[in-house]
């Protein structure tokens, strides 16, 4: 007896069955692990920036992300993935990675460190991935650590590892800074010689070559 081989339509019309107003539909919740279903969480990830569990509205947001700058567009993409895979192979609660909480710190991380760092090397878009990782383990830690209290960590672990990753940048020589934040550091030494030289009291702290500095 002649079987007739599924066509594409059909093949089709199977995936677009399992579709739902949010995404992937699954039943009881939860992604058994497969390619879909880790897709259907990146985009969800997207989304929950703007605390959207919902794949299509992910998919928009990276879309206007891209027709904004197609750099930060990759950088969400990547540091999503990266975050999201990061939980995927730690094991991390399979209902928190069906709706993408472990995504959207990863995105946001992403746009972060390529604001503040040249994005011309290979190397920092894998300290982007690396950022990212860690956001997966800080929001487990906070997630089990506030749980009790039921608060949520929302973008905590997004402040606290950029802004380490972009402190620690700097002790590295091959990261280099977009140059918009300011650098801070000492005045000159001919400024401080000024000052130390200058023993007029009468002069006040905003006054003199030396403005903001007390007389000794």
């Amino acid at each position: 007896m002649f079987v007739k081989p599924a066509t594409t339509g059909t093949a089709c019309s199977t995936v677009l069955g399992r579709l739902s107003s949010t995404g992937l539909a699954i039943e009881g919740g939860q992604a058994p692990p497969s390619f879909p279903s880790f897709i259907d969480s990146v985009f969800r990830g997207i989304g929950q920036v703007m605390l959207q569990n919902n794949s299509f509205t992910g998919l928009v947001f990276l879309a206007g992300i891209c027709c904004n700058s197609m750099l930060f567009g990759s950088a969400v993409l990547l540091g999503t993935v990266a975050s999201t895979g990061t939980a995927v192979l730690l094991g991390a609660d399979r209902l928190g990675i069906r709706e993408g909480l472990f995504g959207f710190n990863g995105a946001l991380v992403g746009i972060g460190l390529l604001y503040f760092l040249e994005p011309g090397a290979v190397l920092t878009w894998a300290y982007v991935v690396l950022a990212a990782a860690c956001t997966t383990i800080v929001m487990a830690a906070l997630t089990r650590l506030l749980g009790t209290w039921k608060i949520p960590a929302l973008t905590a672990p997004f402040v606290l590892i950029t802004l380490l990753f972009i402190l620690a940048s700097t002790r590295f020589g091959r990261l280099h800074s977009t140059g918009v934040l300011p650098t801070a550091g000492l005045p000159k030494a001919s400024h401080r010689r000024r000052c130390r030289d200058r023993d007029d009291g009468s002069r006040r702290p905003d006054q003199g070559p030396c403005p903001g500095v007390l007389p000794g």
